[in-house]
């Protein structure tokens, strides 16, 4: 059965920065388009923000800009005139988000709060800042590169950052099945296995320790191609009712190939 590899590798970042940054902006963000996908921005001054009164996800501030991790993407977002923020780059590209407040408001900061957006915005400088055009240098070490990667978000992961974890887990993932040239080969796909490995199965386990559901998703996707139905369906399903996004992905990727199954036979 085909597989539809659940993991992008390959993400898209805008903007570089300066000063310290933080996650303690507070208020409801309207936007101003009506045709967008996404029609609000309500931070929580703690680090939160819930994206169209749905899910929540992290952020940062730094500069007069602002980074919102949005799964496997970021939502950049410049501080505009009248109190309201402008979207850059893809998905909010030139959509305005506009709030009642007569200025731009801010909790009170705290030690855990400010660990946790530097831990962000070191993760976004070594992960996404102009990791695009390093990946398309002709002169590149492709390998070495990705060794650097894991090293780096090896040591935030050590502190016990949970999003430096889920990188490294789909860093290894990823060598593990025999680099991305061999991942995105589609000719390649359905032959794909990965090897047992206890480092994944215990950065998995992490992952979910330290309170990110998603670790249940990169769990389920491992024994996916370890061809092992019965845990694949046990760690997407606890995932599914701990609200795992990639869970989701491979429900619905389940479902397509279940579909095609049924008319193929």
């Amino acid at each position: 059965m085909k597989k539809i590899l659940s993991i992008i590798l390959c993400q898209i970042a805008l903007l570089s920065f300066g000063q310290n940054p933080t996650n303690t902006l507070s208020g409801l963000f309207k936007n101003t388009s009506k045709k967008s996908l996404y029609s609000t921005l309500d931070f929580d001054g703690k680090g939160k923000v819930k994206i169209s009164d749905s899910n929540l996800y992290d952020y940062f501030e730094r500069n007069d800009s602002i980074v919102i991790f949005v799964d496997r993407t970021q939502f950049i977002l410049k501080k505009h005139k009248n109190n309201s923020l402008k979207g850059i780059g893809y998905w909010i590209n030139d959509e305005i988000f506009k709030s009642d407040s007569k200025s731009f408001v801010y909790t009170q900061d705290s030690p855990t709060a400010n660990k946790r957006a530097q831990l962000l915005a070191n993760y976004y400088d070594i992960n996404f800042k102009n990791t695009f055009n390093q990946v398309f240098d002709e002169n590149l070490d492709y390998n070495q590169f990705i060794n650097d990667l894991i090293i780096k978000n090896n040591v935030a992961c050590e502190q016990d950052f949970d999003l430096a974890c889920v990188q490294v887990f789909i860093l290894k993932f990823s060598e593990n099945l025999g680099g991305v040239t061999k991942i995105f080969d589609t000719n390649e796909i359905e032959n794909l296995i990965v090897n047992p490995d206890k480092n994944l199965e215990y950065l998995g386990h992490k992952i979910i320790d330290l309170g990110n559901a998603e670790g249940y998703g990169l769990l389920a996707n491992y024994y996916l191609y370890l061809r092992d139905n019965e845990k694949f369906n046990y760690y997407k399903n606890i995932g599914l009712e701990k609200g795992c996004n990639l869970c989701f992905s491979l429900e619905i990727d389940q479902l397509v190939e279940d579909i095609k199954d049924d008319i193929e036979n």
